[in-house]
């Protein structure tokens, strides 16, 4: 294969397992080398791979003008095949703009035909689905009925979205012929699909991309069963849908030394090009070589294999999550793209309710309110009284938005809240109803389950006291003084401090710890999540460096900015430092979902260790922490504001 088309079949391959954002970018850079080579044909291709992956990421208008400037571009240079595929995916492109008209039924029954004219069988039944969807819309039951006959075989064969899709369009069908159960049948097979696709992959990015193939099927099972009133059969689908790679450890790679390899010299590169621009020296040659370092590290971390069709896990039942939950409250929230509806399940005494909770746009709009508010409490932006009210005003109304309709569910008792992602970054704490109570945030009551059931389990070290891990990363003064007030509490903990704390070094001491409390600079990477990371003496510890583990740390303690943040995909899986470690195993995680700052923090953190040394569970050492600080201080306050319990709590 030439080197000109490595961009595109790498393009292409990171398509087929929902990387859709990886591909856009590889078609985006092909299309810029191949224009400025000449190369018009290879120009054609990258427009289409650029119109198929701004499709998978939902960027519906741009992909409706790539693929027609796709289809010109073949049709000029008299490739019908190819323009063939290029309308086809302008069909697509409509049908998920919503423009399910008698119209787009015609050309998706032409297309269809020229596509089976040249073999092209899967994206001709693709195209009979289109037109199955749109009849649907139209009440045309016999056109549906005639459609899907000949796409039966879809279900079977073919790519995985495909196959899901088929089983999403029979779904449909069944639908409005009035069989609801076997409605949900056909859902249920269309998002087994994914799921055997999803354990066929090793590295947790791809894992996390693939559940984006399930969207539509996983919200109409959600529709459906919030359709039916039952809070066991809404509570079974959204933990279909939620955070299922993280029940999934990751595969560590084969050329594990050659990864190591490569995340050293990231770090090495990383820390020049900063230093470069402290300097004021041109960073463009270093960036441009960690761009380059970065797609190597994913690159070798995705040659990984996961366990070949392995069994989908069942999500947890009401009755294994009521007796683990005991007296605390289950909260799982429940919001989707298509509609404009946040609901929740909640769980007490092993009793499931449903509760409808209003807008999910009007809570997140709230969320985003308080973040900056907060933010700039803790960066001292403004005069500290009116900023104080803000935090006060914001919080309330966040509360009547998520938790209003559930007080008199929740009382008094300790929450497990299991957020949507869009709430994922809701700092509790300030919210009044949960003013020193034990909160605990997980990706999904799966997670929190197993998290619960290792935290069970006796230490490690029962006989010679829990391992102890105290590190310090460069350039916090209060994080210094932080570990040295812990280091007296834990006399036998392992510390590292300095140029003693490295990657490396760190990494070493983590893997098999019971506690962990890294006090570092955190970096969050919306572009790339598993390059969040802490900075060390030597560079940032990644979350491909924490996948390295063999055993990771019962209990982790990350009092860095943001360190609890991540980037929310499909699925609601979250990709960043906490979950990479709830993936390896860790039990709990407190995080932060703010900057925070360093002087601020020491206080909250050593009144949470003496919580900790008095046996307190983790949620509730940290309630009283963050109950007992200042909250007339504002920095004290958003500090302890901004922390978060993940896991078991």
């Amino acid at each position: 294969m030439a080197p000109r088309e490595l961009l595109l079949t790498r393009g292409e391959l990171l398509l087929s397992v929902g990387a859709f954002d990886d591909a856009r970018q590889a078609a985006e850079q092909a299309i810029t080398q191949f224009t400025a080579a000449g190369w018009r044909s290879l120009l054609a291709e990258a427009q289409l791979l650029l119109s198929q992956a701004q499709l998978a990421g939902d960027d519906v208008e741009a992909a409706q003008g790539a693929a027609s400037t796709a289809a010109i571009l073949f049709g000029r240079q008299r490739r019908p095949g190819w323009a063939t595929v290029a309308r086809y995916t302008a069909l697509r492109a409509d049908e998920r703009a919503g423009q399910l008209t008698p119209e787009l039924r015609r050309r998706a029954l032409r297309e269809a035909g020229r596509l089976a004219a040249r073999g092209w069988r899967a994206q001709e039944l693709d195209a009979r689905l289109i037109a199955a969807r749109v009849a649907l819309e139209l009440g045309d039951v016999g056109t549906v009925r005639r459609e899907l006959r000949q796409t039966a075989a879809a279900r079977t064969r073919g790519g995985t979205d495909l196959r899901i899709r088929a089983w999403y369009a029979e779904a449909m069908v069944r639908l409005a012929t009035g069989r609801e159960a076997a409605a949900e049948q056909a859902l249920r097979a269309g998002f087994r699909v994914m799921e055997e696709q999803r354990a066929t992959l090793g590295a947790t990015e791809l894992r996390v991309h693939v559940a984006s193939h399930a969207h539509d099927v996983a919200t109409l099972g959600i529709q459906l069963a919030t359709r039916s009133g039952s809070p066991r059969k809404v509570l079974d689908w959204a933990e279909r849908w939620r955070a299922g790679a993280l029940r999934l450890r990751p595969v560590r790679p084969p050329a594990d030394e050659e990864l190591a390899a490569a995340l050293a010299e990231l770090r090495r590169v990383s820390g020049d090009a900063e230093e470069a621009l402290l300097a004021g020296r041109p960073p463009e040659r270093l960036l441009a070589r960690r761009g380059t370092l970065e797609e190597r590290v994913r690159r070798l971390s995705r040659q990984a294999a996961g366990p070949l069709f392995a069994p989908p896990q069942e999500p947890p039942t009401v009755e294994r999550i009521g007796p683990a939950l005991g007296d605390a409250v289950l909260v799982e929230l429940i919001a989707t793209i298509d509609d404009d509806v946040l609901s929740a399940v909640t769980v007490r005494d092993g009793e499931p309710r449903l509760h409808a909770l209003g807008s999910r746009e009007a809570a997140r709009r709230e969320l985003g309110a308080l973040l900056f508010a907060l933010r700039r409490l803790a960066l001292g932006h403004g005069p500290p009284a009116p900023a104080l009210a803000q935090v006060s005003a914001r919080a309330a109304r966040l509360e009547a938005a998520v938790l209003g309709p559930l007080r008199g569910v929740i009382g008094d008792r300790p929450l497990v809240v299991v957020p949507a992602g869009s709430l994922r970054s809701v700092p509790w704490a300030l919210l009044p109803a949960c003013a020193g109570r034990p909160v605990t945030v997980a990706p999904s009551a799966a997670v929190w389950l197993r998290a619960s059931t290792r935290v069970a389990q006796p230490p490690r070290r029962s006989s010679a006291g829990p391992r102890v891990v105290l590190a310090c990363g460069p350039g916090l003064n209060g994080a210094t003084a932080e570990i040295a007030g812990l280091a007296g509490a834990y006399p036998d903990a392992v510390r590292l401090e300095g140029p003693d704390a490295t990657v490396e070094g760190v990494l070493r001491a983590l893997d098999g710890a019971d506690v962990a409390h890294v006090a570092a600079h955190g970096v969050l990477r919306g572009d790339n999540p598993l390059f969040s990371a802490l900075s060390l003496s030597d560079g940032p510890l990644t979350a491909y460096d924490l996948e390295r583990l063999s055993q990771a740390p019962r209990l982790v303690l990350l009092p860095a900015c943001q360190s609890g943040a991540g980037h929310v995909l499909a699925g609601d899986e979250v990709m960043g430092l906490t979950s990479a470690l709830f993936a390896l195993g860790t039990g709990t995680a407190v995080a932060t979902v703010i900057p925070v700052p360093d002087e601020a923090t020491r206080p909250l953190m050593l009144a949470l260790h003496d919580g900790l040394r008095r046996g307190q569970p983790v949620a509730r050492a940290l309630a009283e922490a963050q109950a007992a600080s200042d909250r007339s201080d504002p920095a004290a306050l958003a500090t302890a504001g901004g922390f978060v319990c993940y896991g078991a709590g």
